[in-house]
């Protein structure tokens, strides 16, 4: 074994004389290949740190916002709504200012201000719903809730444009998201339960629009959207599918297609949330229409090999998807 690797050795040092010699390489190009290789292995291994630092920081992060909840539980009902307005806004406006601080004086601690940021976004509509209920409106209507979840999202949009930071993509999605679900219900007081599975069958495919208009911008926000997006999507269009014979014929057509987007996408996503609802889909079919004829016994058997052949399945198309 020895003998082979120094033999592979010699092999490749006369193969890299041999190109010197005939003016394909240079000394330097063989030096500059070795140092940027020295170089990868420092990097991987800075990653390594920064990943573990990160992780501390999520985990600070969230005790810090656990310790302000925890603060503002305790003491909330005792305030007048003139004292409740003023501490959220109050706080949610100081915590923006330090997150605006800390973004352009110390870009690398990007972390420490995107949670000063998420803290101050999630106390703004706390604020403008006490606001709300200062001059008069009803902060739990319909009507409230859409002006509030509208002006939450125009100032994430916004902040988003100013600071470039990726979070405000997220929070501008989940305020956009919360305003158009309370701006129907202004407009649709009496909605029935079809029409709240059309919502969020709309609302998951505003998301999957989203991750693939970010495909090849921002990656890793692609999962988030896809996720977020294929959950609503596929869960609305399954309890559709329980009283709707159109939906009952579309569901399995949209699932075999999701199996070919994934392939098409490269997206792993995808192809894990489209197999469990074809397993969800396989045990609903087993249970509605063969558990009767055949009896349990035999339908569960069917259900059995179906799930296999589709975990396969499943399997070897994820083989061929490099996220």
């Amino acid at each position: 074994m020895e003998q082979e690797i120094k033999t592979k050795i010699n092999q490749t040092l006369s193969e890299l004389r041999g190109l010197v010699d005939q003016g394909f390489l240079t000394k330097k190009d063989v030096l500059d290949a070795l140092e940027e290789k020295r170089e990868d292995g420092k990097r991987v291994q800075k990653l390594s740190r920064l990943t573990l630092q990160q992780t501390l920081f999520f985990v600070g992060g969230f005790i810090i916002l656990l310790g302000v909840s925890i603060f503002i539980y305790q003491f909330w009902n005792d305030w007048n709504q003139s004292i409740k307005a003023i501490f959220a806004l109050g706080l949610s406006a100081f915590l923006y200012i330090v997150g605006a601080y800390l973004h352009r004086a110390y870009p690398k601690l990007s972390i420490f201000s995107s949670i000063a940021f998420i803290i101050s976004a999630i106390l703004l509509p706390l604020g403008i719903g006490t606001s709300l209920d200062l001059i008069g409106f009803s902060s739990s209507s319909s009507g409230a809730l859409s002006i509030n979840f509208a002006i939450a999202s125009i100032v994430y949009f916004i902040s988003y444009f100013i600071f470039r930071n990726d979070i405000f993509v997220i929070l501008t999605a989940f305020g956009a998201s919360a305003f158009y679900i309370h701006f129907t219900s202004f407009f649709f007081e009496k909605s029935t339960t079809t029409f709240e599975e059309y919502r969020i069958l709309i609302l998951g495919a505003a998301y999957l629009v989203l991750g693939y208009y970010f495909e090849s911008i921002k990656k890793y926000l692609v999962n988030i959207f896809y996720f977020f997006g294929l959950i609503g999507f596929l869960g609305a269009a399954f309890a559709l599918s329980m009283d709707s014979t159109l939906w009952l014929l579309l569901f399995p057509l949209t699932l075999v297609a999701l199996f070919f987007a994934s392939v098409f996408l490269q997206n792993k996503t995808t192809l894990t949330l489209a197999t469990i609802f074809t397993f969800i889909e396989i045990g609903r079919i087993t249970s509605e229409y063969f558990s009767q004829t055949l009896g349990w016994p035999i339908a569960l058997i069917i259900a059995g090999l179906g799930i296999i052949v589709i975990g396969y399945l499943s399997y070897r198309t994820g083989k061929g998807i490099k996220e």
